[in-house]
């Protein structure tokens, strides 16, 4: 998205003010400064010939995009309808009403016919192997799944057995669950979060963990766990900007 320039008088991303001169002759220099995950600014000086000893130069702030994540869910539920999936989709929506963001969800119950008719990568057919892309190409995931002996299901298992142990590293993961007393929540922290760490994912701190009394049916309706999962929507934007503008200082410096 290209927008007009920001207001003179409100502060550039250096903290300082500088005074927009119209200049049509000047030349231009720019180079590219990424602030945020969100924001591509450039930076834009144009210099006024000299007149003898004086100089003077103008710098102003444009929006140059606004790039969109993909923000993908996977339910590793394996019912339906599902609280998993309820929790999963809770989470993405929340995520895209904090950033501009492609959504999507993979449910285990629609991928199992493409994710099970092989034991290795080399054996999937063309929609197998389009869903384990989608899962390498997302910015953000939202993995959930069902307490199911203790862990995760062996379902949602043997997707990640199937996703490059490479593609994950540095990528911001969401973690939820669901199960039939409050006393599995650490599910999340014994078993999705070594998962992930594995990958070299970064997870989000909070995870979200709903417990029957969450529920009616499939639908959520306990405050506290909305409120978890607005928490965790944050803080997966946060880590997000903080990812995205440290690979762009990295690159910056190289």
């Amino acid at each position: 998205m290209t927008a007009s320039r920001f207001d003179p008088s409100r502060p550039s991303p250096d903290g300082r003010c500088y005074r927009t001169l119209a200049a049509p002759d000047f030349s231009r220099q720019r180079r590219k400064i990424e602030t945020s995950f969100l924001i591509s600014i450039d930076f834009v000086e144009y210099r006024l010939p000299r007149f003898g000893n004086d100089r003077c130069a103008c710098r102003v702030w444009e929006i140059d995009e606004l790039a969109r994540l993909s923000v993908l869910g996977i339910s590793g539920g394996v019912s339906t309808p599902s609280r998993t999936t309820a929790v999963v989709n809770a989470l993405v929506k929340d995520v895209a009403l904090r950033v501009p963001a492609d959504t999507g969800l993979i449910e285990i119950t629609e991928a199992a016919p493409s994710l099970f008719v092989g034991l290795s990568r080399g054996a999937l057919g063309a929609s197998g192997e389009a869903i384990i892309q989608r899962v390498e190409k997302a910015d953000l995931l939202v993995v959930g799944t069902p307490v199911y002996r203790a862990s995760y299901t062996g379902a949602l298992k043997h997707l990640f057995d199937l996703v490059d142990y490479r593609a994950l590293a540095g990528k911001t993961v969401l973690l939820a669950a669901t199960g039939g007393s409050p006393y599995h929540g650490l599910v999340l922290e014994h078993q999705l979060r070594p998962l992930f760490g594995f990958f070299s994912a970064v997870t989000v701190p909070t995870g979200v963990y709903g417990a029957p009394d969450d529920f009616i049916g499939a639908e959520i309706v306990g405050e506290a766990i909305r409120e978890r999962i607005s928490r965790a929507a944050s803080e997966a934007v946060s880590l997000l900007n903080s990812n995205h503008a440290n690979a762009a200082a990295a690159a910056r410096v190289g």
